[in-house]
């Protein structure tokens, strides 16, 4: 019988503390259902502006070797 009581009363602790868990965050997600997602989006917006300046500095590099290549490449033909 102690060991029926004891698995009850671990069984109604967990159930609290899952239903105070779940009361103490349902407040974040009740304004409509809907998060702030501006400053994500703005932070997207920055690394991506950051991404594609860093995407054509690579592109001049990698241009500029190859044509400093087919440059080496003509001179020892010479």
């Amino acid at each position: 019988m102690l060991k029926v009581k004891e698995k009850l009363n671990n069984t109604y602790l967990k159930t609290g503390i899952a239903v105070a868990g779940f009361a103490a965050n349902a407040p974040v997600f009740a304004a409509d259902g809907q998060l702030d997602t501006t400053s994500v989006q703005a932070g997207i917006d920055a690394a991506k502006a950051t991404g594609l300046s860093v995407g054509a500095m690579v592109v001049a590099a990698v241009a500029s070797m190859v044509v400093v290549g087919i440059v080496i490449g003509l001179v020892k033909k010479i």
